[in-house]
């Protein structure tokens, strides 16, 4: 299906699974064996469940080539071109292995994260990043608790200098600040500090700022973004309504999100996967809509949501050329995105 790097078989990654003609099937009983039930859409997403191992250490190869390399000069996260990529690139690597990948993706991780490095890090965001707010520091908060899930906390005290920074951007916003920044397709996204921070809140058990963020995602509910609009949105690299879908579902309790979704869901979306990369930036967006469109099917169970994400992760995976054959372009980010939407896609 997919190209890969270094000495995979490719015929061990048919995430895609088959044609779609096959997938139709003959109808029940036609083939003398018993009616188990499956559906063609189950079928298919049951051999893409089954090749998301494979495709996570996909993904993690040219992951690994970036965090290694020394592209800028820092303490710690100096690989993958820029000090952002470097963050999501070591929380790639531990989610890779988590979620059934090769266990050498975490390894690498481990070697890097030396208490000298941890130390020089943690020294420099006291001095402050502000570049890297909220986009950035975001991911970080995602890199701290995924570490925190393998059972480990040194970077607790990294996460605690960029959850309050992010704390102070989204409370220095004034409104239409706030409305651009929920409205934004690139670094200055709203939606993905606040979901990023309140899953750091939670895991770390920081109730009260927990508490806070839910109140804020109550006032993200009422600010419109209209989920049609990523129709024609292929800009950049999110999907801002998409993304605000994403922070919604995660964040708010059930009760409040099937309300929101019956009033905000469409009858029809037929959003289909990007084919025409126009920039670098939008080759990131089809792993991207994978993170909202997954966050939907969690909280609808409607499989539309979840034969969406499919087609966006399949579509993007079959073309390596736009996530692992441009080192500046492509290989330094594009693979972290598609890490995370198989992340997530496994909690089912």
């Amino acid at each position: 299906m997919f190209l890969l790097l270094g000495c995979v078989d490719p015929g061990v990654l048919d995430i895609a699974g088959a044609d779609p003609d096959e997938t139709g099937g003959a109808e029940a009983g036609d083939s003398g064996e018993p009616d188990t039930g499956e559906t063609a859409g189950d079928a298919s997403w049951n051999r893409f469940v089954d090749g998301r191992a494979d495709a996570m250490d996909a993904l993690a190869e040219p992951v690994a080539v970036c965090v290694e390399r020394l592209d800028t000069v820092e303490p710690l996260f100096g690989g993958c071109y820029d000090w952002h990529s470097a963050v999501h690139g070591h929380f790639a690597l531990l989610a890779a292995s988590r979620a059934g990948g090769s266990e050498s993706w975490a390894a690498l991780v481990d070697e890097r994260l030396t208490s000298e490095a941890i130390a020089g890090e943690t020294s420099a965001l006291r001095l402050g990043r502000p570049s890297e707010v909220p986009y950035g520091y975001a991911w970080l908060l995602r890199l701290v608790v995924e570490r925190r899930a393998q059972g480990l906390f040194d970077l607790d005290a990294i996460g605690l200098i960029a959850a309050d920074a992010l704390s102070g951007w989204l409370a220095r916003l004034s409104d239409g600040q706030r409305i651009g920044a929920v409205h934004a397709n690139d670094y200055g996204n709203y939606s993905w500090a606040l979901v990023n921070l309140w899953a750091w809140a939670e895991d770390t058990g920081d109730v009260e700022r927990a508490a806070a963020l839910v109140d804020l995602a109550r006032e993200l509910r009422e600010l419109p973004c209209d989920l049609r609009s990523e129709l024609t949105n292929e800009a950049n690299f999110f999907p801002a309504c998409l993304m605000r879908a994403h922070a919604l579902a995660t964040i708010l309790p059930d009760d409040e999100v099937e309300a929101w979704l019956t009033d905000e869901l469409p009858d029809e979306f037929p959003l289909a996967p990007v084919t025409a990369i126009t920039s670098a930036h939008v080759s990131g967006l089809n792993f991207s809509r994978a993170w909202g469109l997954w966050s939907l099917y969690e909280a609808t169970g409607d499989e539309r949501w979840r034969s969406m994400v499919q087609t966006h992760v399949e579509w993007h995976l079959d073309h390596p050329e736009y996530w692992a054959e441009n080192y500046d372009a492509y290989a330094h980010w594009v693979p972290q995105f598609g890490v995370y939407a198989l992340a997530l896609s496994g909690t089912d």
